[in-house]
């Protein structure tokens, strides 16, 4: 056993040089060859050191790989001769306990060292701080830039869905105004035909009353017309039958051949006298026949071919006044009905406008004469 030495030796040199090896190990990122030449410029022995550390390190080296060798079973069979004698004894093994090494003081050197190690590492811890708050920035940047981006594609979204939604809206709000403007274009459309076809009514109800009316109008002018008319006619007659009543009380001779006058009878005279008194009298030829044929007491009426059964056909030498005369066609394409009275003259109705006047007996298709019974 070894006793601890209190004298001034270089015992104690390997400790400060291996923890200023070490020291310098650790810091061999930062410094790196930087600290070793410093270190070396400051006349610091770290010979024994960093070579007592790499020995340790060889040796370290070449046993690791013969026990990961024998780990993975690598090594070859272990052969002896036959003759070979084991021993399984132990050989007593003695140790020391070394020394307790005093702890290392700084010297000025080593302060010194790490000082300028301290202002040397300054810039760089300055310059990588610098850069991990610029890495920080820009990762912060980063981040706030891809946040922004989530949020810009959110609110993009979010305007997209809600225009979608407007115009889902709008759509739905014109449909439905258009569906409106269409029922209410139908309704206005109903309304419209109700109240064409109520006017259309209206117009012809107007027009049937009015139709109606006229109708009645007309009835009622019609209905006057005639009995004015009848009342002409009626009047007529009696100035007729008066002309009459006076042609046969006056004396004057009205048929001027001797013969005739001595032939006539009483009968034909006063047909005759009839006849001529109606001169003038705007009528037809029925009804001068008829108002004639009166004065002897004969009351008829009805188409011109009718009066012919009112007595016999005789020949035209033959004929008297007062005879009748028939045409079957009086010149206007229409039968005819007159009365003669003597000399080849007749006293013609209906003729020129409906005027009573005396005339040729001959006209048309020929005169028919008929002697009343």
């Amino acid at each position: 056993m070894s006793t601890p030495s209190t004298g001034r030796h270089r015992t104690a040199a390997p400790r400060t040089a291996a923890a200023l090896a070490q020291a310098i190990t650790l810091q061999s990122g930062k410094v790196g060859r930087r600290a070793a030449v410093v270190a070396a410029a400051s006349g610091l022995v770290l010979v024994s050191g960093v070579a007592a550390h790499a020995e340790t390190a060889q040796q370290s080296a070449a046993v690791q790989p013969a026990s990961q060798a024998v780990a993975a079973g690598k090594v070859g069979s272990v052969t002896a001769p036959a003759t070979a004698s084991l021993d399984f004894q132990r050989t007593a093994v003695a140790s020391t306990s070394a020394a307790k090494a005093k702890p290392a003081v700084k010297t000025a050197a080593v302060q010194a060292l790490g000082k300028r190690v301290a202002e040397q590492q300054a810039p760089a811890d300055h310059a990588a701080a610098v850069k991990a708050a610029a890495a920080q920035r820009a990762a912060a940047a980063q981040a706030a830039a891809a946040q922004r981006a989530a949020a810009a594609r959110a609110a993009a979204e979010q305007e997209a869905a809600a225009q979608r939604a407007a115009a889902a809206q709008h759509a739905a709000t014109a449909q439905a105004h258009q569906a409106e403007q269409a029922a209410a274009a139908r309704a206005a459309a109903a309304q419209q035909a109700a109240a064409e076809r109520a006017a259309a009514a209206q117009q012809a109800a107007a027009q049937r009353a009015a139709a109606a009316q006229q109708a009645a109008a007309e009835r009622a002018a019609a209905a006057q017309q005639a009995a004015a008319q009848r009342a002409a006619a009626a009047q007529q007659a009696q100035q007729a039958q008066q002309r009459q009543a006076t042609a046969q009380q006056a004396t004057v001779q009205t048929v001027s051949a001797p013969s005739q006058q001595s032939s006539a009878s009483g009968k034909g005279a006063a047909v005759a006298n009839a006849a001529l008194a109606q001169l003038g009298v705007t009528q037809d030829c029925t009804m001068l026949v008829t108002n004639a044929i009166k004065a002897v007491g004969i009351n008829f009426h009805g188409w011109p071919a009718d009066y012919v059964q009112l007595g016999s056909q005789i020949p035209a030498s033959q004929a008297q006044p007062g005879d009748l005369i028939y045409y079957a066609d009086g010149g206007g394409g229409q039968a005819h009905i007159a009365v003669y009275i003597g000399n080849g003259m007749a006293v013609h109705g209906g003729w020129n406008g409906n005027q009573t006047v005396k005339f040729s007996a001959n006209v048309g298709s020929g005169p028919v004469f008929i002697r009343l019974r």
